[in-house]
């Protein structure tokens, strides 16, 4: 987008707003993520997810005033997901791959990833370059047992949980060690039982998935503290996964057989899609959303991925049993880069799958 003096010259004004709304029919906002580039020439770059499909309108204004033509339709069709790229294969060198489990990325696209196998974090760029990895079996420091879920902090530092050894660990992006915090085996509210997923909310705070104890624990920043525990009293027969999306905490429940929402704040149940309600999400493994704030949900069993909307729309599904590019063999995680590819750890077949 350019502005414009009256007559027609392109001009800049360091003080001027742009903004963008996009709206659909019955005037509901559907924007999920928005980004807006000011060249400090007069001409800004607009780029926008939205979630959902269909005839949209954008208002796009400057200091309030829409532009010329402005609301602009805007026709967004069904999305259809295409592998695009597959790397690595079975083995224990560098760029081989033993079980591959957790997935993240930071706001690099580099992609980091756990192996269940190889006890160990690799690191590579987008496009499968590459680029480092660290730790190795055994119970010291910077050493895993089963290296489970990862998670990129705001400081770029990297978490595993390292499920067996019963903490998580955390490294600086080149995977020296920093810190960890952990617990024997025991039910005490600081300790942990063997960890599987990890996440990080809005607000830098650690989401752990305590399986063993069965509850969601949500750390401070450092790990150093509990903020807030959800869970006990039965509520989770097999908790897997955990993101913080808006003002939702969303678990998915491997033994239940369920996905369930609860307020952020407080830990409150809002509710939660059962097999056969909506979705059809029998063992729903590990949970991402997209750039469309839809949820994905890694179906392990099934060998592909489900994609839905918090009210328990179903939206589309993705990969078939196989080894050929867009086949899944027990997918794990999954990750999104900055331009809403998204990233499959496919652990059967000892590789990671990118999709768009």
């Amino acid at each position: 987008m350019t502005t414009r003096t009256a007559d027609g010259r392109q001009c800049y004004n360091e003080w001027d707003e742009v903004t963008l709304e996009i709206n659909n029919q019955q005037r509901q906002d559907c924007m999920s993520e928005l980004e807006i580039e000011d060249r400090e020439d007069g001409t800004y770059s607009i780029s926008y997810f939205v979630s959902e499909a269909g005839k949209l309108d954008a208002s796009v204004k400057v200091n309030g005033g829409h532009v010329r033509g402005s609301p602009f339709s805007v026709q967004v069709k069904d999305r259809e997901y295409k592998p695009v790229l597959s790397f690595g294969q079975q083995g224990s060198s560098v760029g081989e791959f033993g079980a591959p489990l957790g997935v993240a990325v930071n706001n690099r696209d580099e992609i980091a990833l756990t192996e269940g196998k190889n006890h160990r974090v690799q690191v590579f760029r987008s496009d499968g370059t590459y680029l480092r990895y660290f730790g190795g079996p055994g119970h010291g420091k910077g050493e895993f047992n089963h290296a489970c879920g990862i998670a990129f902090d705001q400081n770029g530092n990297i978490l595993v949980s390292d499920r067996d050894n019963y903490r998580v660990q955390i490294f600086d992006e080149q995977g020296k060690y920093l810190d960890e915090f952990d617990g024997p085996e025991g039910s005490v509210v600081s300790e942990l039982d063997r960890p599987r997923d990890l996440n990080i909310d809005s607000d830098g705070n650690i989401i752990v998935v305590d399986s063993g104890n069965k509850v969601v624990k949500v750390f401070s920043p450092t790990g150093k503290q509990i903020l807030q525990e959800i869970g006990g009293n039965d509520i989770f027969k097999g908790p897997c996964s955990c993101v913080s999306y808006k003002q939702y905490l969303i678990v998915s429940d491997v033994d239940e057989e369920c996905v369930s929402l609860f307020y952020r704040e407080q830990g409150v149940p809002l509710g939660k899609f059962l097999r056969g309600d909506g979705w059809y999400v029998p063992k729903p493994g590990l949970l991402a959303v997209d750039k469309a704030g839809q949820l994905m949900v890694c179906k392990e069993f099934n060998n592909n991925i489900q994609v839905g909307k918090l009210n328990g729309e179903f939206v589309a599904e993705f990969g078939t049993t196989g080894s050929d590019l867009g086949e899944l063999n027990h997918p794990c995680s999954m990750a999104v880069l900055s331009d809403g590819r998204i990233v499959v750890s496919d652990t059967g077949n000892h590789r990671i799958q990118i999709f768009e």
